[in-house]
């Protein structure tokens, strides 16, 4: 009983809002710019440095080794392309 009357509480899903936000012309073109930017970096650490979970538990610790992962990733940048 609880939780029907709690889902008539939520006005809209998540996923709804998302979608609304990016219909409009201002969320479509930082969709874009998210899907250059951003996405790049998950496939590179997920199918080449093969993060595809992570073996410590805990906050701080899975907080450092994401680190350690951003570092690997970075210096590999640097390496591949040089400092300039």
């Amino acid at each position: 009983m609880f939780f029907k009357d709690r889902a008539k509480s939520v006005k809209q899903s998540y996923t709804a809002k998302m979608k609304q936000k990016i219909d409009t012309p201002e969320g479509r073109q930082q969709y874009s710019r998210r899907l250059g930017i951003v996405e790049p970096v998950f496939g590179h650490l997920t199918s080449s440095i093969g993060l595809r979970r992570f073996s410590l538990r805990g906050w701080v610790k899975v907080n450092i080794q994401w680190k350690l992962f951003c570092i690997v990733h970075n210096l590999t940048k640097i390496h591949r392309y040089g400092f300039s």
